[in-house]
Order: structure tokens, then sequence, then C-alpha cells
């Protein structure tokens, strides 16, 4: 059951936005691009797994999607937050082009596209920190959670 569904990031509808207004050739108007290209590609990606989700109808299956939560004096994110009686699912959606390979040794991600190899951070890393900073905030609320 989806408790919290998908919904296009504002950030995207501002982006989408100003570059209808700005010409081409505006100083900054590449840089809006690659920014907008980025965040529409995620939100595809994620608007994907949405949707494999989206049949888990059964109740016992709680679905939030963007989830922010505070922790101290910030917040983290998750991209999709699967409750279920028995165990909680962190899923991290990246949504990249080209030969992708993660190195555990280094932790980074690693993508080759037309020719350009670029490095991002590892996604793995990144779920074991939500893990962790998700653990912390049950704790701190007191909250049962399932075992690690």
């Amino acid at each position: 059951m989806i408790c919290k569904g998908l919904k296009t990031p504002i950030i995207i509808e501002k982006n989408q936005a100003l570059l209808w207004r700005l010409p081409p050739h505006h100083q900054n108007f590449p840089m809006v691009e690659k920014d907008f290209k980025k965040r529409k590609a995620g939100y595809n990606g994620e608007s994907t797994v949405y949707y494999h989700l989206s049949f888990l109808k059964d109740k016992k299956y709680k679905i939030f999607y963007d989830v922010r939560l505070p922790l101290f004096s910030n917040y983290f994110q998750i991209d999709f937050l699967l409750l279920t009686p028995c165990y909680i699912l962190l899923i991290e959606v990246k949504n990249i082009l080209g030969n992708v390979t993660i190195d555990p040794f280094i932790k980074q991600l690693t993508r080759t596209y037309k020719g350009v190899t670029e490095g991002f951070s590892d996604p793995i890393s990144q779920v074991q920190r939500q893990k962790l900073l998700l653990q912390k905030w049950f704790g701190i609320h007191k909250l049962k959670h399932p075992p690690h």
C-alpha cells in the first residue's frame, strides 16, 4: 500500500520553467539545462521503481516515496522506504546511462559513457549510511525496528 506517493520534485518544475524563459545563448543556460536533465533522469528512474512497487497492494506493505527525516540538527533523505512487519527495505535509485561499475574497495561508482569516464559516490555506502541514520532515528523516537 502506497502511503506517500510519487510527486514531481518542484526543482524540476522550476528548472523547466527557467529553461523556457532563458534564451539558449544565456550564460547560465547550459548549467540549468544540465541540472534539469540530471534531475529529470533521476525522477524517471524513480518513476520506474514506483511503477513496480505499486503492484504491492497488500496492506502489510507500507511504501513511502522521498522520505526526508530530521536527525539532530540535519535531515537525511531516502528515495523509497518499504516497511513490512518483518523488515525495512531502503531503496536508493540511480538512473545512469553507460557502463557502470562499483568498486567496493575505494567506495566509488564509475560510469563510462561515450568514451568519457566519470566517478560518483558509491550508492552502496549511501544506503549503508541511510540505514545507520534510520536506526538512530528509530532509537531517538523509541520505535521498534526489525533486526539488522
